[in-house]
């Protein structure tokens, strides 16, 4: 026997609304990921409703059926007692979000798509996508859930209604033959071979609707309750819409929003002077945008930082909104649905830390003046230890006292949706915030004044060394916080030996990849920021301090890239090249200035880019990678661990994207490309 065998993706386009959850359909004509039910999609342990293999479309040739999937016999198909049902040989596949083209054995095709019209949320958000057969022979489309279920049905359509998970997925069609449930699979496959179409057998786990030759049909659906930990939220759709049905015929009545999807496809994969697989490479985000984003009853919007994957892995919780991932993906929201950025905006500032709350308790004694002065005043006072208020008030006063309060600093990540968050331990999350707002109104006008000053200002009062940029204490990475000291102690009680502030203020997206004192990531972002402050929102309060900062980033210049990081307190230095040390001068940038970067661009490239590999993060000029050389520790004095498969030696999709974006911002195609 001999076979070609070609590794095919398992990953395919995603086919919902923006926010209401997506189906996924394959390059081997299945659909996976149905994650438009109750639960969480990034849970590792979510429930599957509808498996893969339990959506399927089945077409008659010649009196032979075939499924029309390129997978092993499925759905009793059998090559011993059903010869004459099975699945084609071969599919040919295009994904190009939100379009998927399949061919079968030159016996049919299909094109699925789902809604997307940039500025108009509404209709870029409907739980739906569309079908269009064309095929030598009738098509039946058959569903299996696994769960209990009623069936609705009418001329042209089939609604299964449930309550546990509560809600209803109708299919609509135009030119239907039959509809109904199956309880027999094999007498259902015998009725499409002799007929063109299945019997209604009146009860069953299948539910079908058969159609002619040349059809199109719709997938809706309405479940609009999510789950998130123990809260409960309400979809965006369900104030717009009663049911799945009542879905499908607003679709179906409003032929433009077809149209308007079909334009933004036509304009987005036919530009001028781009080729072809960088434009399928953008398209590819698409699917991620619909698969990620969760749009909740009234508009707010929460996108997970990634997607659980057995292999891959992923949030095995709730991980949304994180600010220092928004950084890389806000240009796209704004592009889009600008509303949308504003949204994520606003619930970060709702959940800076407020005065005389937990938090705010917790990281100003994170600061070592603070919490001496508060065990001072708890050995004078020890109800001090009894009464929660008088702890948040003598905390306060003393954050007032020593100018180290930090009051309006931003959080990292929602671990439940304008609910709760996990911490405040990121350098760069603050200055994200300031940035995007920055970004945000440079493109729609709006003020953002009153929302970043008070941002900058506790940054400038907790964060600010003396050379006018950010400084990383420890802890600053998770290969040191949990690799060595939590490790070595192997108990919570010693946390306050982690590092210099405790809870940690010294981290940046980067978190195992411990940066200390002053890195070229978060002081050029800094000075990137006021710059822009000043430039597009007018803002001379800071100018001072924008000058020191410029002036001080020369500490990390070495003549052909800045330094990742050098710390004057322990004398230390971290020579390593950064992929990502000019990402504030790609938001200055896209603002419509030229930082006069080029030199430093093609340096990072000339080091960082790897064949085979990508883009790495970091990069040692004269020092070995953990990839070539096993587990070692960084080459900074540090002695904290460098690892293989490390953040500093791998590459990162979203850094890889920013910088090609850069480059073509600053008119360097051949490099981005």
């Amino acid at each position: 026997m001999k076979y070609e065998f070609s590794y095919s993706n398992s990953s395919g386009v995603a086919l919902g609304g923006i926010g209401s959850g997506t189906i996924e359909i394959r390059p081997d004509g299945l659909f996976y990921d149905v994650n438009f039910f109750t639960t969480e999609i990034g849970i590792k342990d979510r429930k599957e409703y509808i498996l893969p293999g339990d959506i399927f479309l089945v077409t008659r040739k010649d009196k032979q059926l075939r499924i029309l999937a390129s997978t092993p016999y499925i759905q009793a198909s059998s090559p011993y007692t059903m010869p004459w049902v099975r699945p084609v040989e071969k599919i040919v596949f295009e994904g190009k979000p939100p379009f998927a083209f399949l061919k079968y054995d030159d016996i049919a095709s299909t094109t699925f798509f789902s809604p997307i019209i940039p500025l108009n949320l509404k209709d870029s958000s409907l739980p739906l996508f569309e079908g269009k057969i064309e095929s030598e022979g009738e098509v039946t489309l058959f569903i299996k859930p696994s769960f209990n279920f009623n069936l609705e049905k009418g001329e042209k359509y089939v609604k299964i209604i449930s309550d546990s998970p509560k809600g209803d997925i109708t299919v609509f069609a135009d030119n239907v033959l039959s509809c109904g449930r199956a309880k027999d699979i094999k007498k259902a496959y015998v009725d499409i071979r002799s007929k063109g179409f299945a019997e209604d057998q009146g009860e069953g786990e299948y539910v079908f609707i058969s159609m002619a030759k040349s059809s199109r049909f719709t997938m809706s659906w309405f479940y609009p309750t999510y789950k998130v930990r123990d809260f409960f939220y309400t979809r965006y759709y369900a104030k717009l819409f009663k049911d799945s049905m009542d879905i499908a015929r607003y679709y179906w009545e409003n032929s433009e929003i077809k149209e308007k999807t079909r334009k933004f496809y036509d304009i987005f994969y036919n530009p001028k002077g781009i080729d072809e697989w960088i434009v399928d490479l953008i398209g590819a985000q698409i699917s991620t945008l619909k698969r990620i984003t969760v749009l909740l009853e009234n508009g707010d919007l929460a996108i997970w930082e990634s997607i659980y994957d057995p292999d891959s892995g992923g949030p095995e919780a709730g991980a949304f909104n994180t600010t220092d991932v928004l950084f890389y993906y806000a240009p796209t929201i704004l592009i889009l649905y600008p509303e949308l950025l504003e949204n994520i905006l606003k619930w970060t500032r709702e959940f800076s830390i407020k005065e005389k709350s937990k938090e705010h308790i917790l990281y100003t004694v994170s600061f070592p003046e603070n919490l001496i002065l508060l065990k001072e005043r708890m050995k004078k006072d020890p109800s001090i230890l009894s009464d929660m208020n008088k702890l948040a008030e003598v905390v306060s006063e003393i954050a007032k006292k020593t100018g180290k309060d930090p009051i309006g600093r931003i959080p990292h990540l929602f671990t439940a949706p304008m609910k709760t968050v996990d911490s405040y331990h990121m350098v760069d999350n603050q200055i994200d915030f300031i940035i995007i707002s920055t970004l945000l109104s440079a493109y729609t006008g709006k003020d953002v004044k009153n929302d970043v000053i008070p941002v900058i200002r506790s940054f400038i009062r907790t964060q600010i060394g003396d050379y006018g940029l950010p400084y990383h204490t420890t802890p600053a990475g998770i290969e040191q916080e949990w690799g060595t000291t939590y490790k070595f102690f192997n108990s919570p009680n010693f946390s306050f030996l982690n590092g210099y502030n405790y809870p940690p203020i010294g981290y940046q997206t980067f978190d195992v990849w411990s940066m200390l004192g002053y890195a070229s990531y978060t002081s050029i972002m800094w000075y990137s920021s006021l710059f822009l402050l000043r430039n597009v929102l007018n803002i001379e309060e800071f100018r001072d301090l924008e000058n020191k900062a410029k002036d001080s980033l020369l500490k990390l210049w070495n003549g052909k890239y800045y330094d990742l990081w050098f710390d004057p307190e322990s004398g230390l230095r971290d020579k390593a090249c950064a992929a990502s040390q000019l990402m504030g001068f790609w938001y200055s940038r896209l603002m419509g200035y030229n930082m006069e970067e080029e030199e430093i661009l093609k340096e990072i490239i000339k080091n960082n880019l790897i064949e085979g590999e990508g883009v790495i993060n970091g990069v040692y000029l004269d020092y070995p990678r953990p990839s070539f050389n096993g587990n070692m520790k960084y080459n900074n004095g540090t002695k904290f661990p460098y690892s293989i498969a490390t953040q500093m030696d791998t590459p990162w999709e979203g850094v890889e994207f920013a910088l090609a974006s850069h480059l073509l911002y600053a008119g360097m195609r051949e490099e981005a490309e």
